[in-house]
């Protein structure tokens, strides 16, 4: 005989039990069934990274142990992995449900977030991401594109599993610099002049290592700029040539008799190829000046440079008067061959000369000596060198006719060979 049953349904049990000596007793018990519940977190919905899921174990205001520790009807979840959670009734029946879930990778697009090109050329985005699906803002649906619009480009890039990233890219197309400094130039020395690279605000680099758009030039020679408009670079080169002014050909201002010989003063203008336009109109290189004043000459070289000398000639005639020449070229061409002392008034002169050794190369008493550039025994002619010349003279004064004290005059020749 059993003394134990196993029940699985609702119903009113009764029990019967008979003593040894047939005495019987009875009893029953009533069995509740109780439906345990029911939890459903559904299947994987298809996530993507940087989804918020919210699972829901459904019967309000039981007690619920989530495989993630949480204890309440949602919980809300961002990883991929299996999620469980266990519901319990207040007749402690526990219903259990689970889901695995799958949060699937976006693609990674980087597109370039400056790009700069010149007006010539082209950019090619390139979304990446072979084989998926792309949608750019300019309707494109293909993994890379091609322009040369200023802009901004943006593509949406979604793969198998229905997961989007996006980005963009801002497209500058600068334009070439438009740079001329024009032709070849030419200046005359002392001036300025400015050569101008335009483009201000971009970057320039000369040949002679300014960084500005515009130079100030007082040299000759070949200047090249580059200018650089974010990678376009263009350049241009110019040759600058200063032409030399023309040498001063004017003495010293002086003092001049004109009553004495050579009653003037003769100026060669030098700088041989030039025009010359004196101030008493004459247009030879060489000029003979006979009057008091200032006498002017405009000196223009072939490369047309011209310049202005003045010379100012006093005259005065009371009281000596001496030329000194400071140079002469004993070569016998027929100028300037010889060494000769011009005085008017003169009462008496001595001139002594010596070498750079102190020795005495020629010695005069005569009231205009001349020196052809012979020792003073005539033996050899003197080297090319600077002579000391010293002069002690008097001179009869014009109004009175009285001798003068003696004048004495230190200075230098050179004899040029």
């Amino acid at each position: 005989m059993e003394t134990t049953i196993e029940v699985n349904e609702a119903g009113v049990f009764s029990l019967e039990l008979t003593s040894p000596e047939g005495c019987v007793e009875t009893d029953e018990l009533e069995v509740f069934l109780q439906a345990v519940p029911v939890v459903d977190l559904g299947t994987d919905p298809g996530l993507c990274e940087g989804d918020v899921y919210q699972l829901d174990a459904g019967n309000p205001g039981l007690t619920y142990d989530w495989s993630t520790n949480d204890t309440g009807q949602f919980v809300n979840v961002n990883e991929s992995g299996s999620y469980s959670v266990s519901v319990t009734d207040e007749f402690n029946c526990v219903g259990v449900g689970s889901v695995d879930l799958v949060f699937n990778g976006n693609p990674e697009v980087n597109l370039p977030e400056q790009a700069s090109i010149c007006d010539d050329d082209n950019v090619v985005l390139d979304a990446g991401n072979s084989g998926m699906s792309f949608l750019w803002n300019t309707s494109d649906t293909t993994q890379t594109i091609e322009t040369n619009v200023t802009g901004t480009y943006s593509v949406t890039v979604t793969n198998e599993f229905n997961c989007s990233s996006s980005d963009s890219s801002n497209l500058v197309v600068n334009d070439y610099p438009i740079v001329d400094l024009g032709p070849d130039l030419e200046f005359c020395d002392g001036e300025i002049i400015i050569l101008d690279a335009g483009n201000p605000g971009m970057v320039h680099s000369w040949s002679n290592t300014e960084d500005t758009p515009t130079i100030n030039v007082t040299e000759s020679g070949s200047y090249i700029v580059v200018v650089d408009n974010e990678g376009c670079i263009s350049s241009d080169e110019v040759f600058v040539q200063f032409n030399p002014l023309p040498l001063d050909p004017m003495p010293n201002d002086t003092i001049v008799c004109f009553d004495d010989l050579p009653n003037g003063l003769y100026v060669n203008g030098q700088n041989p190829g030039a025009t010359f336009l004196w101030s008493n109109g004459e247009t030879d290189r060489e000029n003979f000046i006979n009057q008091a004043g200032v006498s002017r000459v405009t000196i223009t070289t072939p490369n047309g440079c011209s310049q202005i000398f003045d010379l100012l000639l006093e005259e005065i005639c009371n009281g000596d008067f001496l030329y000194i020449p400071n140079s002469f070229t004993p070569n016998n061409d027929g100028l300037n061959d010889v060494f000769k002392i011009d005085g008017s008034r003169m009462a008496s002169l001595q001139v002594t000369i010596w070498n750079r050794w102190g020795d005495i190369v020629f010695q005069s008493q005569e009231k205009q000596p001349v020196w052809n550039g012979s020792d003073r025994g005539g033996e050899y002619y003197v080297e090319s060198e600077v002579y000391v010349y010293q002069v002690y003279y008097q001179y009869f004064d014009e109004i009175t006719g009285a001798i003068s004290d003696k004048v004495k005059i230190d200075g230098y020749v050179t004899v040029i060979r």
